[in-house]
């Protein structure tokens, strides 16, 4: 008998996957139009300048991060009036209350209230969530869920940005794209009385994941590559409404052409979810940075609209590596708690906020290329500190 066996099984207290998974696939619908598509919502209805909407993201990410990092200590400390289901169930229906303030109200007070309403609701249940996906899985059992719920929430953000072409029509309805997000959360909501009261416990030794030396690296490199990627996608999100006026694009054309970028990932993803090679190898990290840099630099600095969806694949292809390799190495060591998540969700909102905080400083020091510039002149200054892992451990590490 296999004694790997046993350590690669599904505990029995582990998260039922179907309901964690619509839950995922719905919520990501929202992921997808306050993060993804919210600057144009900002230059449209509102229309804010561009320097306005990469502040808007500035304190969306600064909220977002506080709110993961804080996330497990915050469930510890309400432990006995509360379960990690249960705030589930507040921050969704909180979520549903706040989406309509948008299409109700015209004021600029609602896309700021709304947006950082979501974005601290947003850090818990994602931090929790991915507790609840990981905890009780071990082994080639980890890998397949982890793999599937990336592809499930990543199909999701790709569809959600797309859709909101429908609302995209005249300038005032794209507020209408965040007010029917109430439905689509309170759908989400209905699925959490499926979950258990809490995450299963989880034991990284039981993981059938070789813990090797290289593994640990691999772990402190992901973990700045992680919010580095979203320091680029981040400065996409105030670039891109601007970008592709520029170009000249019809309003309802915006939204699924720069979903171009959430496709490709979606394909990076699968092809990781199906082929296991990439674990454990400096390479995966080392394209990845290559392909984001490089499809950014296309993007923002490319002649016309060929190179930026050029630009957008790459960066989705090598965010999809990041990504998926980030989230694998933090669960698999991390023993899968809410406190691993959340410090992988916070990284994100790091990014989320330093991404629009270099748009802003490239706008301020003269706009256009000099954007570009400085969101890649960022990028460079943390190249050591990502690079170092792998420099300090070459050649001493063998399979």
């Amino acid at each position: 008998m296999n004694a790997s066996r046993p350590r690669a099984a599904v505990d029995p207290d582990a998260t039922p996957i179907p309901p964690l998974f619509i839950l995922t696939f719905l919520f990501s619908v929202a992921t997808a139009v306050m993060w993804n598509g919210l600057g144009f919502v900002a230059k449209s209805s509102y229309a804010f300048p561009e320097w306005k909407t990469s502040l808007l993201f500035v304190v969306n990410g600064v909220i977002y991060a506080l709110g993961a990092f804080g996330c497990g200590r915050f469930l510890r400390a309400i432990a006995g009036h509360s379960t990690p289901r249960g705030i589930l169930l507040v921050v969704l229906l909180i979520q549903t209350a706040a989406a309509p303030l948008m299409g109700i109200f015209s004021g600029t007070w609602a896309i700021w209230t709304v947006s950082i309403i979501f974005s601290l609701c947003s850090a818990v249940l994602w931090s929790t969530v991915e507790s609840y996906m990981s905890a009780g899985r071990h082994g080639h059992s980890m890998r397949t869920v982890i793999g599937w719920w990336n592809l499930t929430w990543m199909s999701s953000n790709a569809l959600g940005l797309a859709a909101m072409a429908f609302f995209m029509a005249d300038a005032q309805g794209s507020r209408w794209s965040v007010a029917a997000l109430a439905p689509i959360c309170l759908l989400a909501t209905i699925m959490v009385f499926w979950l258990p009261r809490s995450p299963a416990a989880h034991d990284s030794e039981k993981s059938g994941i070789p813990l090797r030396a290289r593994y640990r690296p691999m772990l402190q490199t992901s973990r700045i590559m992680l919010p580095m990627s979203y320091v680029l996608i981040g400065a996409l999100g105030p670039i891109m409404p601007y970008r592709l006026d520029q170009l000249e694009i019809g309003l309802s054309w915006v939204t699924p052409l720069t979903a171009t970028w959430l496709v490709a990932r979606v394909g990076c993803v699968l092809l990781m979810s199906k082929l296991h090679f990439w674990h454990g190898r400096w390479g995966t990290l080392g394209a990845a940075a290559l392909l984001m840099v490089g499809g950014f630099a296309l993007v923002t600095m490319g002649p016309g609209v060929a190179s930026v969806l050029a630009g957008l694949a790459l960066i989705g292809i090598g965010q999809g590596l990041t990504y998926y390799s980030a989230i694998y190495y933090v669960l698999a060591l991390g023993n899968a708690a809410v406190d691993a998540a959340g410090t992988h969700e916070g990284l994100i909102g790091v990014g989320y906020a330093a991404g629009p905080a270099a748009v802003l400083i490239g706008i301020l020091m003269g706009g256009d290329s000099t954007v570009a510039w400085v969101v890649m002149a960022l990028v460079v200054i943390v190249a050591w500190p990502a690079v170092s892992p792998w420099w300090t451990t070459r050649g001493r590490l063998s399979d």
